[in-house]
């Protein structure tokens, strides 16, 4: 990747029903929480040949958080974003990643809470 790139893929607001929160009503069933992803990139290079191989595949990624984040039972949006991150560094070979959560209805009043945080991988 073009280090000085600063090429973001975007993907927002990502629906994934999980179990996630601290309140007994909240371990019960599945509820919907949303991400926000920024995926650094170099655009460049798989747009000159115009060639998905060369893309990072933002649809398999996507569905993967659905499918890692959906199999969870954390108590902490904390701890779901912190592995959401980890997972995303790892298996699609990222430098860094931002990841956003937002819980719709966990503060009374309060049309969304959420965390975000930037990771970077290990040099390796």
């Amino acid at each position: 990747m073009n280090l000085k790139s600063s090429d973001l893929i975007l993907i927002n607001k990502l629906k994934v029903l999980c179990i996630v929160g601290t309140f007994p009503r909240e371990r019960l069933k599945k509820q919907a929480v949303y991400f926000d992803l920024e995926l650094p990139c170099d655009a460049a290079r798989p747009a000159r040949r115009d060639d998905l191989r060369e893309a990072l595949d933002y649809d398999r990624l996507a569905r993967r958080v659905r499918e890692f984040a959906g199999g969870t039972k954390f108590l902490l949006i904390e701890t779901l974003v912190e592995n959401v991150a980890a997972l995303l560094l790892k298996e699609f070979q990222l430098r860094s990643v931002r990841v956003t959560i937002w819980k719709p209805g966990a503060i009374k009043d309060c049309q969304n809470t959420g965390i975000s945080i930037t990771r970077k991988a290990l040099r390796r």
